[in-house]
């Protein structure tokens, strides 16, 4: 028997009202928990109506490997998603794919290794290290190579190195603190890129 249980922020009254029908739900849980709930998770339903860009759950039950279903709005920015999730447009859809997916096993490990695959791709440090480097004007990069930096002048890492315009980041700063570094100018919101992974999650 399939049991339902609803995990995320802050649930409405009317959410927490589905306990009386037996649906489990868990408020304001951190990362370790939450990883531990899609470790004991069939399929992730990710019913969305409204929002816009890559969603964070989505993401997220994809790279935890959890057979996914959601709506044309979770799928927002994510191209070819329909190929290793569902992607249903009513709630009679959602429950058929759901269906579908606790009473098929070969189809659940399909879609687990399907979407551990397609987060790789499209998430993994190295795909979003050459989305920066794309979106910074330069050559692709290892995380050794230094980056330019724009209009910055501060401490680069707790070692004291320090950029200023032109020079660009000290060769042992790491990707991630450029990153960081980063946030601190002004740049166009398109080159604002999801967290690589075992960083936090995306929002």
């Amino acid at each position: 028997l399939a049991q339902l249980v609803i995990v995320g922020s802050n649930p409405t009254a009317r959410v927490r009202s589905l306990a009386d029908l037996g649906v489990t739900i868990v408020a304001n849980v951190g990362d370790i928990e939450l990883r531990e709930w899609y470790a004991m998770a069939r399929v992730a339903v990710v019913p969305l109506r409204h929002g816009a860009g890559v969603k964070r759950k989505v993401v997220e039950a994809l790279r935890e490997g959890v057979p996914l279903v959601t709506t044309p709005v979770g799928a927002q920015g994510l191209p070819g998603l329909s190929a290793v999730a569902s992607v249903c447009g009513t709630a009679e859809t959602i429950a058929a794919a759901v269906v579908a997916l606790l009473g098929d096993d070969v189809l659940s490990a399909e879609r687990s290794a399907a979407g551990i695959a397609y987060a790789g791709a499209h998430f993994s440090e190295a795909t979003l290290r050459s989305s920066l480097c794309r979106a910074m004007g330069v050559p692709d990069a290892t995380p050794s190579t230094p980056l330019p930096l724009v209009g910055l002048s501060r401490e680069a890492d707790q070692g004291g190195a320090r950029s200023v315009p032109g020079e660009g980041v000290a060769r042992a700063t790491t990707l991630m603190r450029a990153t960081t570094l980063m946030r601190a100018t002004t740049v166009p919101r398109a080159t604002i890129l999801p967290r690589v992974a075992g960083a936090p999650r995306l929002d």
